[in-house]
């Protein structure tokens, strides 16, 4: 689980049937994943650092490949990350 908030970087736009997150004053997207299956106590962990980081959008990561790539190519198409090209290993 990671709060996804980089420079200059807008992941609002990704999921176009995002749910919210309320509550303590925070009304921000969730763009990926589902808040209200995370356990109670990961729900209060990720509102107390909502308030603290104050993030445009919240990602909840589920590990997959798929999403894997997504992250890196959205990191790729903001300039946040470079491609590597691949050298012959000897």
């Amino acid at each position: 689980m990671y709060i996804f908030k980089a420079a200059g970087t807008d992941i609002t736009h990704l999921n176009p049937h995002r749910a919210t997150l309320l509550g303590h004053s925070m009304d921000i997207p969730v763009v990926n994943g589902d808040f209200d299956k995370l356990s109670a106590k990961l729900r209060d962990f990720i509102k107390k650092n909502v308030e603290l980081c104050k993030p445009k959008a919240l990602w909840i990561c589920d590990g997959s490949e798929e999403e894997d790539k997504k992250l890196r190519d959205l990191l790729v198409d903001e300039g946040l990350l470079m491609r590597l090209p691949k050298y012959k290993n000897w």
